[in-house]
């Protein structure tokens, strides 16, 4: 895991709404500060694709705690999909130790099918990350796994194990995964 610029993830909130016309990951994000004068952050993501199909095109809303500046797209990985990067201006520079929370809805404009799976493999350290996925009650998955400490790679194809995970009666999963170098 590398260090990100001045910043670690304390924790991630995520819900990945896929009951929605448009599949959307709403995020709360607390953020540490490792340096003073921390004034912008990044938050970064791949959107998998399947082969032959068109980059999916995410696009990001800041719900509060800071303002959407830019949007870059990275470069192309290995993986089919397409790499994303978001800048979120803090509202106050942080001091070191300081923390700050800030939301987002991320989203694809195009409507582009998202493959079914939520992964955080982050490239900073993250204390914290408490996942909620709510599934259409007309589109529900054949099977939900948890999955801790493998990598995106190991999911082409997805793979049905042993350690299934039965939705709600909402549609819903709920997973907490804490104190980990990275969390799926």
């Amino acid at each position: 895991i590398t260090q990100a610029a001045g910043w670690y993830l304390a924790s991630v909130r995520a819900v990945l709404r896929l009951d929605t016309p448009t599949p959307e990951s709403q995020e709360v994000r607390r953020i540490a500060a490792t340096r003073s004068g921390l004034t912008e952050v990044r938050i970064w993501g791949t959107v998998p694709r399947d082969p032959g199909q068109p980059p999916p095109r995410p696009s990001a809303d800041v719900v509060y705690g800071g303002t959407l500046i830019t949007r870059e797209r990275s470069k192309p990985q290995d993986e089919p999909g397409a790499a994303y990067e978001f800048f979120v201006r803090l509202p106050k520079a942080l001091e070191a130790g300081e923390e700050h929370e800030f939301a987002t809805v991320t989203r694809l404009d195009d409507g582009a099918p998202l493959r079914p799976r939520y992964l955080l493999i982050p490239e900073c350290r993250c204390d914290v990350l408490d996942l909620r996925v709510r599934f259409s009650p007309d589109r529900r998955p054949d099977w939900v796994r948890r999955v801790d400490g493998e990598s995106y790679r190991m999911f082409d194809p997805p793979r049905r194990t042993n350690d299934l995970i039965e939705p709600d009666a909402a549609g819903e999963v709920s997973l907490a995964f804490r104190d980990r170098k990275s969390v799926v």
